[in-house]
């Protein structure tokens, strides 16, 4: 059963509340095996900042799936497994802690962007080979697709957002975000060209894909988690790891409204909207100390006790 939060008269009225499944018993080696990060076979959506979680995409095939393994802290690979069986097919070497990925439809890529080793490495998916790889200006946070060959990245410490050419493999454009600093989550809206990140500084900007134009369009939490855009219902949904989910309404190109601010659960930052119902979900569970044998790199990192995994559902 679904533990259920609002009132009838809430949800009458359109508002949003949220329901939460029962904890799930998942390792935590596995914990991002589950979704989150893919919102079509085509790329669409982006792969996130969270370092201390597996990232994943799937190639357009319908054959495979590409996972993030930041293994000690000081190399890193993709695991490649056969999404049928869901067996490791091949494990493909990338750069230092790879911390986001994403799936070019059009250049059948791979782009995996490694944070501590600055750089994007290109695997083709038709061979499953390293073909390039990218230097960046700084470490890579989130990562977005529009789904035409273009993949935008963030940088937090140059304050910048980079567009790569997929099919190229190259840098294309470097835009600094000023007033913007220290962007982190990335979320897209590809019919109007539009992205939309999070700052150090509590802001929440909108920038042209196109010109790197920055419009400055709200408030955001501190340390926000995910962010995602619901083009079909004009929705912006921006989660913070205090315990809340806020949402956004666009009521013209460039200008937002605060529509809700839903509560969820500390530490549920990691987060997916559904097209169909403007749906989130959130992920979070209780973390500890990784008492494991670690490099300093993953040592400090919180670890999600097993057996607390949870996963919180807001909709109307």
């Amino acid at each position: 059963m679904c533990r259920t939060s609002g009132t009838s008269a809430a949800k009458e009225a359109g508002a949003f509340s949220f329901s939460m499944l029962p904890p799930i018993s998942l390792h935590p080696a596995h914990k991002s095996c589950d979704g989150r990060r893919h919102r079509d076979w085509q790329g669409h959506r982006r792969s996130s900042r969270h370092e201390e979680h597996p990232q994943h995409c799937l190639d357009d095939s319908g054959k495979y799936g590409y996972v993030t393994d930041v293994t000690d802290g000081s190399a890193g690979f993709v695991r490649l497994f056969d999404r049928s069986t869901l067996k490791l097919v091949t494990s493909i070497p990338t750069g230092a802690v790879p911390a986001a990925i994403v799936f070019d439809p059009v250049s059948k890529s791979v782009l995996v962007f490694n944070s501590r080793g600055r750089s994007v490495t290109v695997i083709d998916s038709a061979t499953n080979q390293v073909t390039e790889t990218i230097l960046l200006p700084g470490r890579p946070s989130s990562a977005v697709g529009d789904g035409n060959g273009a993949i935008f990245v963030a940088l937090p410490a140059p304050g910048e957002i980079t567009r790569i050419d997929a099919a190229a493999k190259k840098v294309t454009s470097s835009w600094q975000l000023a007033p913007c600093t220290g962007p982190s989550g990335l979320a897209i809206d590809s019919v109007r060209h539009q992205l939309f990140t999070t700052c150090e500084d509590h802001k929440l900007v909108a920038v042209n894909a196109d010109t790197g134009k920055v419009t400055e369009i709200a408030d955001a939490p501190a340390n926000a988690g995910d962010i995602d855009f619901d083009a079909k219902h004009n929705l912006l949904f921006v989660a913070d790891p205090e315990g809340s989910l806020l949402i956004f309404r666009r009521d013209s190109p460039l200008k937002y409204s605060k529509l809700q601010r839903v509560k969820t659960d500390p530490g549920a930052r990691t987060m997916i909207v559904s097209l169909k119902d403007a749906k989130a979900y959130l992920l979070t569970s209780k973390f500890g100390k990784n008492t494991e044998t670690a490099s300093e790199e993953l040592q400090y990192r919180p670890t999600p006790i097993p057996g607390t995994f949870s996963v919180i559902v807001v909709g109307r």
